[in-house]
C-alpha cells in the first residue's frame, strides 16, 4: 500500500487539484484547498499518506485525490486501476446522484476533472497537458465562483478530429460526451468573452467550430463571442425549440436522442449570414416586367421610362428656374390620381405654394378659365382638391431622415420628392458651412441612405438636384449626369436621371434620359420636348 509521495508527484497533484498559487515549505506543498476554497491551508506532504486541510479539517489519501485528478504516480506508488470516483464517493453520494440525474457517465465526469466535495461537483479548466487553468463549482443547485483565469471546459478532452462543439453549460458537455459525442466543450458561465478571448487560437485550429445551444441571452452572447474572437466560421444548430427533435429543452432533447441523431442535429448547423446579406436561394428573380412604376401623366414619357420607378432614387437636374419643381409637383398629381400617396419635402417653397400649384395640376385649363377668377381657383376648385386628396398628400417641413422614414411608413407613401439637395444638405449641416470636400462627402452619404431607404421600404424617391454652372463645355456636349451639380455619387447611384433645360424660350422645356439602370423593351426617346401651360401649369407633349 502507498504510504509516502514524492515532491515532483505532490508538485503536479497540487497544481491539477488547485491550480495557483503553489507554494512550497520543506516536505510540503501548501495550496488553496478545494473543498473550502481557503487560499494556503490544503497541504501535500512527502512524509504523509494524506493530503488535509488546516481549515476545514478535511483529510483524504494521496491515492483518492490523484484518482480525481486522473494523475498517475510515479511507478513507485502507483494507485489501484479500480480506483473511480464512484469507489471513493459510493452510489448515494449527492454528487453522484446528480450526475446519474443528468445521464452523465461517471468515467466521462473524471475524464474532463470533475472532483467530488460533499455534494458539489468542482470542475477543472484544464489544457491538453491537464494543468489546471480555472476552477469552478458544478453545484446540483446553482454554479458556483469562478476562480483562476477563464478558460473554457473541456480543453483537456479535445482529440484531432476536424470539429468541436461549443455548449453554453458544463452538464449540457457532460451529457455529449457520455452520449459518444467527441470534442464536446463549454464556455465558462461567468465568463463568457474572457474565456473565449484566452483560448480562440485553440478553436480556430479545427475546420469546424459549431455551437449547439438555443436562443436565449447566454447563447446569443457565446454566438457574438465566438464569432469576434474565433478565426474560422461559426456554425449554429437552430434554436432546438423548433427542431425536428422538439423538447422544453436542450437537456431534454440531448437525453431522449443516440448517438446519430445528435450528430444529425449537431451536422445540420449552418453559419450565419450578418443582418443585410442574403444568399440567392433567397433573393428572388426580377425582371423590367417586375418593377412597379408610377405614371408620370405623360405619356411620351412614361413610354421612354415606364414611370417612375418604386424602391429606387430617381434624380431629375437643371438649372435654376428651369421648371424641375413644377415638373415633379406634375407627377405628384399623376400619382395622386391612381390612388398613390405622396410626401414632399421642398426647401425652396412654402407650403402653401406647393399646394397651390399642384392644386392647378389637377384641373384643366379649360376648367380653370371658366371659373371667372383668372388664374385663381375658385374655392368651389379647392375644397374638391382637398376632399379627394387632402389626406392622400404630405408636406414634410423638416429634413430629417428620421422623420421622413416616420411619415413614409405611417403614411405608406409610394413617392417621395425632396426638392431639393441642397436645401436639404444645408439643413442638416448642423451649422457647417457645407463647402468643398466636407459638401460632396455629405451629399453621396445623404444619397446613399435615400438609395436604401428607397429600396427598404419600396418608396419611389425623386431627388431634385441643380446643374452645374457654365463650366465652358458646350450644352450639346454634356451628358444630364455629368452635368449635376456636387458629388458624382448622385448620379452613380440614382437608378434614373432626367435633365431639364430651357432654350430661351419660357413655355417650352426640353427632357433628355440621361440614365436608366432598368432599360424598357421598347427603344426608349432619350430626348423629349415639352410644352407648358401657364393656366394649369401642366407641362405636355406637343
Amino acid at each position: 500500500m502507498y504510504t509516502n509521495i514524492n515532491m515532483p508527484d505532490a508538485r503536479l497533484l497540487a497544481e491539477r487539484v488547485c491550480g495557483p498559487p503553489i507554494k512550497t515549505e520543506g516536505d510540503k506543498v501548501i495550496v488553496r484547498c478545494p473543498h473550502c476554497g481557503t487560499e494556503g491551508t490544503y497541504i501535500f506532504s512527502i512524509t504523509s499518506p494524506y493530503v488535509e486541510c488546516i481549515s476545514c479539517n478535511r483529510s483524504e489519501s494521496v491515492i483518492t485525490v490523484a484518482v480525481r485528478a486522473g494523475v498517475k504516480l510515479t511507478p513507485s506508488c502507483p494507485p489501484d486501476s479500480n480506483d473511480t470516483l464512484l469507489s471513493h464517493l459510493g452510489k448515494e453520494d449527492k454528487s453522484i446522484v446528480f450526475l446519474r440525474e443528468h445521464h452523465i457517465d461517471l468515467a466521462v465526469a473524471q475524464n474532463y476533472g470533475l472532483v467530488a466535495n460533499r455534494g458539489t461537483l468542482i470542475t477543472k479548466a484544464m489544457d491538453k497537458a491537464g494543468r489546471v487553468l480555472c476552477r469552478s463549482e458544478l453545484g446540483t443547485e446553482k454554479p458556483g465562483k469562478l476562480t483562476g483565469i477563464s478558460h473554457m471546459f473541456g480543453l483537456n478532452t479535445l482529440t484531432g478530429d476536424e470539429t468541436v462543439v461549443v455548449t453554453t453549460n458544463k452538464i449540457d458537455a457532460l451529457m455529449l460526451a457520455s452520449k459518444g459525442i467527441i470534442n464536446a466543450i463549454s464556455v465558462e458561465e461567468t465568463a463568457v468573452e474572457q474565456s473565449i478571448a484566452n483560448d480562440a487560437e485553440i478553436l480556430s485550429q479545427y475546420s469546424r467550430v459549431i455551437m449547439i445551444g438555443s436562443s436565449d441571452a447566454i447563447s446569443e452572447d457565446v454566438f457574438k463571442a465566438l464569432e469576434k474572437f474565433v478565426d474560422k466560421p461559426v456554425y449554429r444548430t437552430q434554436d432546438y425549440t423548433k427542431s425536428p427533435y422538439y423538447a422544453a429543452n436542450l437537456t431534454e432533447m440531448i437525453t431522449e436522442l443516440d448517438k446519430e441523431g445528435l450528430n444529425v442535429y449537431i451536422n445540420s448547423a449552418t453559419s450565419s449570414l450578418p443582418n443585410g446579406v442574403d444568399s440567392f436561394t433567397e433573393v428572388q428573380y426580377v425582371s423590367i416586367n417586375d418593377i412597379e412604376f408610377i405614371s408620370t401623366g405623360i405619356e411620351k414619357l412614361d413610354n421612354s421610362i415606364g414611370g417612375i420607378p418604386q424602391g429606387m432614387v430617381t434624380v431629375i437636374t437643371g438649372a435654376t428656374g428651369c421648371g424641375k419643381s413644377t415638373l415633379v409637383s406634375q407627377f405628384c398629381i399623376s400619382a395622386l390620381k391612381i390612388g398613390k400617396t405622396v410626401g414632399i419635402y421642398s426647401g425652396e417653397m412654402i407650403s402653401g405654394y406647393v399646394k397651390d400649384t399642384m392644386a392647378h395640376q389637377c384641373f384643366t385649363k379649360e376648367d380653370i378659365l371658366t371659373n371667372g377668377e383668372g388664374r385663381e381657383l375658385s374655392e368651389t376648385q379647392k375644397k374638391a382638391f382637398d376632399a379627394e386628396y387632402g389626406d392622400k398628400a404630405y408636406i414634410i417641413n423638416t429634413f430629417d431622415l428620421g422623420i421622413i422614414e416616420q411619415t413614409v411608413k405611417a403614411k405608406q407613401l409610394s413617392l417621395l420628392v425632396i426638392d431639393n439637395l441642397m436645401t436639404a444638405i444645408n439643413s442638416t449641416s448642423n451649422g457647417d458651412t457645407a463647402v468643398g470636400k466636407n459638401e460632396y462627402q455629405m451629399q453621396a452619404q445623404l444619397v446613399s441612405k435615400l438609395v436604401e431607404m428607397a429600396r427598404r421600404l419600396n418608396v419611389a424617391i425623386i431627388l431634385v438636384a441643380h446643374s452645374r454652372k457654365d463650366n465652358g463645355i458646350p450644352r450639346a456636349n454634356k451628358s444630364a449626369v455629368s452635368d449635376i451639380s456636387g458629388s458624382a455619387d448622385i448620379g452613380n447611384l440614382a437608378a434614373l436621371v432626367i435633365g431639364c433645360s430651357r432654350n430661351g424660350n419660357d413655355e417650352v422645356m426640353g427632357l433628355e434620359i440621361a440614365k436608366m439602370r432598368f432599360e424598357p423593351i421598347s427603344a426608349p426617346e432619350k430626348k423629349i420636348t415639352l410644352q407648358f401651360n401657364t393656366l394649369n401649369k401642366r407641362y405636355s407633349t406637343y
